[in-house]
C-alpha cells in the first residue's frame, strides 16, 4: 500500500472513531463534547476530500454522480405515474454510463508514484536539494518540494494566475488550508513547512 493510501486508511479510521464518539456523547447528554468531536470530524472530512482528489482526480465527479443515482433510485420508490418512473429509469441508466466511463479512466500510474516517493525520500534524507513536480506545464502549475534547515518546504506558486484560469478554486484553497498550507500576504504562493522529526 503506498503512502497516500495508508494516510487515507488512517483518516477513514479516525473518521469512524469520531462518529462513534459523537453518538456516544449524544447518548450520554454530553452535547458540548459532541460539538468538539463534530468540529474534529469536519477537519478530517476536509483532509479526506483533498487526499481522495489527489488519489483520483475524478473522485468528486464520481461521488456526485453516485449521489444523483441514489436520489433517482429513491424517487422510483415513490408513488409516481409510470411516465415519471420511466424518466427516472432513463436518468439512472444515463448516470450509470457516465460513472462507468469515469471508472475506466486511469488513475496516476503506480510507477510514477514510486518515482515521486523515491525522490521525496532523497529530499527528506537531505541527499537532494529539492524537486519540482509539474502538474500542468502550459499554465506554469507545479509543486516545489525544497529542503530547508527545519525539514522541507512545499510551495505552489502563481496562485493568482491559477485562480484566474480556474485551475485552483476557493474550495481547493480551503482543502490546502486543511492540510496545513498557508497563503502568502500577496496571495501568490501557498506554502507548507514540515519539520524533521527528532530521532
Amino acid at each position: 500500500m503506498n503512502d497516500l493510501l495508508t494516510l487515507l486508511h488512517e483518516l477513514e479510521k479516525e473518521q469512524t472513531n469520531l462518529k462513534r464518539l459523537i453518538d456516544q456523547s449524544i447518548r450520554d447528554g454530553e452535547y458540548l463534547m459532541a460539538h468538539y468531536h463534530s468540529e474534529a470530524i469536519g477537519l478530517v472530512n476536509r483532509k479526506l476530500q483533498t487526499l481522495r482528489n489527489l488519489d483520483d482526480k475524478n473522485y468528486d465527479s464520481k461521488k456526485m454522480i453516485s449521489q444523483l443515482i441514489r436520489q433517482s433510485e429513491l424517487q422510483l420508490e415513490q408513488e409516481y405515474p409510470d411516465r415519471m418512473k420511466d424518466h427516472f429509469k432513463k436518468e439512472i441508466e444515463k448516470l450509470k454510463l457516465e460513472l462507468e466511463e469515469l471508472e475506466k479512466r486511469e488513475k496516476v500510474s503506480v510507477r510514477k508514484s514510486v518515482i515521486l516517493s523515491e525522490n521525496l525520500n532523497l529530499v527528506l534524507s537531505r541527499k537532494q536539494r529539492g524537486i519540482r513536480i509539474v502538474l500542468k506545464k502550459s499554465a506554469n502549475f507545479s509543486l516545489e518540494v525544497r529542503r530547508n534547515r527545519l525539514g522541507v518546504k512545499i510551495l505552489i506558486r502563481n496562485i493568482k494566475s491559477l485562480r484566474k484560469n480556474y485551475l485552483i478554486t476557493d474550495e481547493n484553497i480551503q482543502h490546502f488550508y486543511a492540510l496545513g498550507f498557508k497563503l502568502s500576504k500577496g496571495e501568490s504562493t501557498l506554502t507548507l513547512i514540515r519539520n524533521r522529526s527528532k530521532e
